[in-house]
């Protein structure tokens, strides 16, 4: 059996990167307990990662680590309220994204123990029609989570949500549950599931969904409009801009840096020396994700925005959201904006 992870629930979702324990498996309405699978995965379990994940957000609780891996598959462990699909309108209505893809392989990622499962969407049933292709983050070995690994140049069906982050240059997915992810044959026909499948996600296998299971989908999917799911930014045109989606701009002081991936690094914060918040009641946490090298002991001004899930503060972009405070271009540009946004 593979190792055991508890996972903090986040809302409605996906994102979560505590360690602990693993729950009970969830009953359906008969009172049948569901095997071991993950409804919200786990981040990838490197030291760094850890560490942020406890980190005190000053206010009692632990502020989530969101920022530093995506979530990746790393157990079969489900929580109670992990639900049973035996509708398959509920679950295209909870996913962001269903599709049809063909799995290329992996790419593995520098300094962390999961990797990205790349994907060529061949049809897109709901959400984002113009993804081009996109990736899975998972740890190995998949055989324990979803039953299978997938082909090359295989298909499959997919019922996922979007995820992306500051710190990421691209977004990813993650199968709503980990079996709502199912090989379409040559043939055109669904894969017999595996016993995970047959149990956590029926209704993809009922005669009514598996033996027409494009006509469905596209009956059921007639109405909504295709639309981006985009949810980062990538630069703002102005530092404007950027201060009115910022929920707090500050110069810190950082005292520790550490490379968690080829991607990320994390800064440790030895002083807030300078704020500008939106509400008072917003705590610092005693670390940031960035995604470029800053130097310990320096200054840089720092905008900040909550994530979609509102759960810990994160670069409010990908570029032009760190700023090393001996940029005095910069800096003399930001103070005019903040003086702006005063109304100064």
């Amino acid at each position: 059996m593979s190792k055991k992870v508890s996972i903090m629930t986040l809302g409605v979702l996906i994102l979560a990167l505590l360690l602990g324990g693993c729950s009970a498996p969830p009953k359906d309405k008969g009172g049948k307990s569901a095997p071991n699978t993950d409804r919200s995965p786990a981040a990838s379990h490197s030291a760094a990662d850890e560490r942020i994940a406890q980190t005190d957000d000053g206010t009692g609780g632990k502020q989530p680590g969101s920022n530093l891996s995506p979530r990746v598959y790393t157990d079969t462990c489900l929580s109670p309220d992990t639900p049973i699909y035996k509708d398959i309108t509920k679950l295209i209505a909870d996913a962001d994204l269903v599709l049809q893809a063909k799995f290329n392989g992996t790419e593995g990622v520098k300094g962390a123990d999961w990797y990205w499962e790349i994907y060529a969407p061949t049809t897109v049933y709901k959400g984002d029609k113009d993804l081009g292709n996109i990736r899975m983050p998972f740890a190995k070995p998949p055989t324990e989570v979803r039953g299978f690994s997938p082909e090359a140049g295989a298909e499959y069906l997919i019922f996922a949500r979007y995820e992306e982050s500051p710190v990421y240059p691209f977004p990813w997915i993650n199968a709503i549950c980990a079996p709502a992810i199912v090989k379409v044959n040559e043939n055109g026909n669904l894969a017999p599931p595996t016993e995970e499948q047959k149990q956590i996600v029926p209704a993809i296998f009922a005669e009514s969904f598996a033996g027409n299971y494009k006509n469905v989908l596209e009956r059921e999917t007639a109405s909504l409009e295709s639309k981006t799911l985009k949810t980062v930014v990538d630069k703002y045109d102005n530092y404007e801009d950027m201060i009115k989606e910022a929920e707090a701009v500050a110069l810190i002081k950082f005292t520790e840096v550490e490379r968690v991936n080829e991607y990320v690094v994390l800064g440790r914060i030895k002083e807030v020396v300078k704020e500008e918040k939106k509400n008072e009641d917003i705590v610092f946490p005693s670390a940031i994700a960035l995604n470029q090298e800053i130097k310990p002991g320096e200054d840089y001004m720092v905008f900040l925005k909550y994530g979609r899930y509102k759960d810990t503060l994160q670069l409010c972009a990908r570029q032009g959201a760190i700023v090393k405070a001996d940029n005095k271009t910069e800096m003399d540009l930001i103070a005019k904006a903040l003086d702006a946004a005063k109304g100064n």
